[in-house]
């Protein structure tokens, strides 16, 4: 993969995700729950069981989304109880 399509894919990435439909859904609580364990999860498999660099770079990558995940779950532990109904 080439820094260029890295580069392209962050950008458009980031695009998307500023789009009203799929902010709210990323900001839900049970998706980021879902995105920290399942990332963080095949973050500590492919670290084991991929061998070399590609299998550090996955468990460098998923491990930042499940921090990016779980950082926006610090910030707002109560959210779904701070709503009104």
């Amino acid at each position: 993969m080439s820094y260029g399509s890295i580069a392209l894919s962050l950008l458009v990435g980031s695009l998307l995700a500023r789009r009203e439909p799929l902010r709210s859904l990323l900001r839900s609580t049970k998706v980021q729950w879902f995105l920290f364990l399942f990332n963080g999860s095949i973050a500590v498999g492919s670290y084991f069981f991929v061998d070399g660099n590609k299998g550090i770079g996955l468990a460098v990558g998923m491990g930042l989304v499940a921090l990016g995940a779980g950082l926006g779950l610090l910030k707002h532990p109560n959210r779904s109880a701070a709503r009104p109904e």
